[in-house]
């Protein structure tokens, strides 16, 4: 009977343990999901001004009052709290790392676009662009890598979930 009960225990021992490299991917999930709400409303914010710079319903004083006190906070919320995510060096840690890039990229980049307007600097804002591009494609990037290991669990990351 002992010898049993020191059998099953050690199955399920080995079972439970981790690996140490990762949070489990559901935590994992968990932690970074409440973030794409905000990355929704980053996104949506930023495409409503795009338009209106497109119509020309904005002044250039609107443009960087609206960076300056609605964009880059958020972006730089976003960033910081991707930075809070705390995961073990492995495979997911490293995936996780681009995201961050990302973020970091995309706050530094509304941070020139900002710089950009307030210099009337063309040469600068075009530079902000191609930041801004490039941390799009990070970001696509993540998501994609992200997914697969969500995809072990049946989970699914939403990049811009729906907030009804």
């Amino acid at each position: 009977m002992l010898r049993l009960f020191l059998s099953l225990f050690l199955v399920f021992a080995a079972a439970c343990g981790k690996s140490g490299s990762d949070l489990p991917i559901a935590d994992y999930h968990e932690a970074v999901q409440p973030l794409m709400y905000e990355n929704r409303q980053l996104a949506d914010s930023f495409t409503d001004l795009a338009g209106r710079i497109h119509l020309e319903q904005v002044t250039g004083d609107e443009v960087a009052g609206e960076f300056e006190s609605k964009l880059i906070p958020l972006a730089v919320r976003l960033q910081n709290g991707a930075k809070r995510i705390k995961l073990r060096d492995g495979p997911l840690a490293r995936v996780h790392a681009g995201l961050i890039e990302a973020w970091e990229l995309r706050a530094t980049s509304y941070s020139e676009m900002l710089a950009a307007y307030q210099a009337s600097d063309t040469s600068i804002f075009e530079k902000a662009l191609k930041g801004n591009s490039t941390s799009k494609q990070k970001e696509e990037l993540y998501f994609g890598l992200a997914n697969k290991y969500f995809a072990t669990e049946n989970l699914r990351l939403f990049q811009f979930p729906e907030t009804n």
